[in-house]
């Protein structure tokens, strides 16, 4: 791979104002001979703006030279300045001392320096850099006339690092795992689940908490289990495990991972209704991403975009707070249009799903249903079942919303199919096969009062499989939804009113 012709531009561009004082206070002397030397007079055209290179006198060869010369300049300024910008730079810089002092035969002054690197690799959990400190320590026992420590020690030593790399890659390998099954299927029901506990918690490279070697072990441990009780609706316990990945990355694991417990405790506040604190690990995410670049990468963009706006949505109106659910859903709008293009098809999906349920609460019945087409006339081998399988459900609330008794029987049949397909292969859609059975029934739904005992049928039938999943505070996200909508339909009240009601009850 080589540097594109702009790369020294975009580098010079990218500095701070600090690190531009740091570069010139480096090198400005390359101004203060006979003649001032390429790269100076390349750095000040860029920094300048200007598209051309006055008094410039040199071939095109001598100029990439100089373009050479100015990004490795560039470079060492960062290094310089940046030295203990990171636990990995630091340890990195001491075992750069230490060799530089070995190779000038210094190796008591290097064994000062490489202690202070083990310190930090062991502190900070960097087995790799742990593995580079405990080789560096047998090349100067070599040398020095004090061991520090016996070949057997620092031997035994390597292989307990090693232990903790591969049971750290075990647990990446089931976390990855277990995100392709959520992926997959959403939540897990029935032979699902059975997969679900097979391939993760109780997989042979699964430890017992007290067998995790290392503070990135047990942050993996939570994650996955944070996970594994979010897809089989145990959420108290998943907001346990996920409470656990809120505090300061001190274990450093990889940032993307960090960022993926943030937003499995956002999920998990919203199952338990801590939507206060789902808001704050919002914020919280977008200041980690900001402060760590992350927002340079399009994908954590877009993730983030996702979780900012579904989560929002979700929280706003199931409070019935109009005001906050009127202001996302026409921001989100806007970001959904400008991303249009690069959003990844799972992205749009889901956060199309959020407002198909937000125009719900915003009473805008119209955006509701287009919503709706759009989603369910967009198959894919890789739409999420459980979205699928809620359009089913959705659409028969919303017939019923629009008393459009007329296709209702129909569509019942429909739902009822599709549930008992999926149900039949992997026993997913339990309640909504009950629920369809029901509602498929030759019913005179325009009869208010058979209207009524219908609808009080499917609330008692939402709440006893509510219960069921022992729920903390008899609260599902995705199926409280539909009680508030069936009392909405038999008061004969906007959605977001009985919202308002639900939720004060809750706080209370």
């Amino acid at each position: 791979m080589y540097k594109k012709k702009d790369d020294v531009s975009e580098l010079v561009k990218a500095l701070s104002n600090g690190e531009q004082r740091h570069f010139h206070h480096l090198y400005n002397i390359a101004n203060k001979g006979e003649r001032t030397a390429n790269f100076w007079v390349l750095y000040e055209s860029i920094r300048s703006g200007k598209s051309q290179l006055p008094n410039l006198e040199m071939d095109a060869r001598a100029q990439t030279s100089g373009k050479r010369l100015l990004y490795e300049n560039l470079l060492k300024s960062l290094r310089s300045l940046h030295d203990n910008a990171s636990i990995d730079i630091s340890i990195q810089n001491l075992l750069t001392n230490v060799e530089l002092l070995y190779n000038h035969g210094l190796a008591n002054q290097a064994k000062l320096m490489l202690h202070k690197a083990y310190t930090l690799a062991l502190k900070y959990e960097k087995f790799g850099l742990h593995i580079q400190v405990l080789d560096w320590e047998k090349r100067l026992n070599i040398v020095l006339t004090q061991n520090t420590r016996t070949i057997e020690v620092l031997m035994e030593e390597e292989r307990a690092v090693l232990e903790k790399m591969m049971q750290m890659k075990n647990l990446e390998n089931i976390y990855s795992h277990i995100l392709s099954l959520k992926r997959q299927y959403g939540y897990a029901r029935g032979a699902v689940k059975n997969i679900l506990d097979r391939e993760t918690i109780h997989s042979s490279l699964m430890p017992e908490p007290a067998a995790c070697l290392s503070k990135k072990a047990v942050y993996y441990y939570n994650l996955i289990l944070a996970v594994y009780y979010w897809m089989t609706f145990e959420h108290d316990l998943a907001f346990q495990h996920s409470k656990q990945l809120t505090r300061t990355n001190e274990c450093n694991v990889l940032p993307n991972d960090y960022i993926s417990g943030l937003l499995q405790h956002i999920t998990s506040s919203v199952c338990v209704i801590r939507f206060d604190e789902a808001i704050v690990t919002i914020e919280q995410c977008g200041q980690y991403i900001s402060d760590n670049k992350l927002n340079q990468s399009l994908s954590f963009t877009h993730l983030m975009l996702t979780y900012h706006s579904i989560y929002k949505m979700i929280v706003y109106n199931y409070m019935g707070n109009l005001i906050k659910l009127r202001e996302i859903v026409t921001e989100t709008e806007r970001l959904l249009q400008v991303h249009q293009q690069s959003l990844p098809f799972t992205n749009r999906q889901v956060i199309l799903a959020n407002l198909m349920n937000s125009y719900l609460g915003l009473n805008e019945m119209d955006k509701c249903e287009n919503a709706w087409d759009q989603l369910f006339n967009k198959q894919s081998k890789t739409i999420r079942l459980d979205i699928y399988g809620d359009l089913y459900l959705f659409r028969l609330f919303l017939l019923l919303q629009d008393q459009n008794f007329s296709v209702f029987h129909s569509a019942a049949h429909s739902a009822f199919k599709f549930f008992k397909k999926h149900f039949d292969e992997s026993h997913q859609f339990e309640l909504e096969l009950s629920l369809s059975n029901t509602l498929k029934k030759d019913l005179n739904l325009e009869k208010p009062k058979v209207l009524n005992i219908t609808l009080l049928e499917i609330k008692s039938m939402l709440l006893k499989y509510i219960a069921k999943l022992k729920a903390p505070y008899g609260f599902q996200e995705h199926y409280t939804r539909y009680v508030i909508w069936a009392d909405a339909l038999m008061e004969n009240k906007p959605y977001a009113t009985i919202a308002q009601r639900w939720y004060g009850n809750v706080k209370k």
